[in-house]
């Protein structure tokens, strides 16, 4: 996911960062029909996220830091015939981080709460 960072002052917002994130989320699910052909969950977990390929816009030099956050999810698994499955989710993540600017001259916390939206197919084996 690519995401912007921008400042907030007098001079309106203006954008300070781009970064690509890599956010792997771990949660853990409870199924309400596990064993039914819909079967929805909800899970709750936690995230890593991983900044790489930034670039610094308008002057600014900034460095995030890597870190945990959490994650909340809700989907569903579809048993569409034998051994194979649909499945959709979303997930929330809250993820706060530090930035230092200009090599340390400011320091700020930046918020990162995305949406992940995800569909896929399954197979048991």
């Amino acid at each position: 996911m690519q995401h912007s960072v921008t400042a907030k002052g007098l001079a309106g917002n203006p954008k300070v960062y781009e970064t690509w994130v890599l956010p792997p989320v771990l949660t853990l699910q409870y199924h309400f029909n596990p064993k039914g052909r819909v079967s929805p969950y909800v899970g709750a977990g936690v995230n890593y996220m991983m900044f790489y390929a930034g670039s610094d816009k308008n002057g600014f030099n900034v460095n995030l830091d890597d870190g945990f956050g959490l994650a909340l999810q809700v989907g569903v698994d579809y048993a569409v015939s034998g051994k194979y499955s649909l499945n959709a989710d979303e997930k929330k993540i809250f993820f706060d981080t530090d930035a230092d600017i200009n090599n340390g001259a400011l320091k700020s916390t930046v918020d990162l709460n995305p949406w992940v939206v995800s569909v896929g197919d399954g197979y048991k084996f």
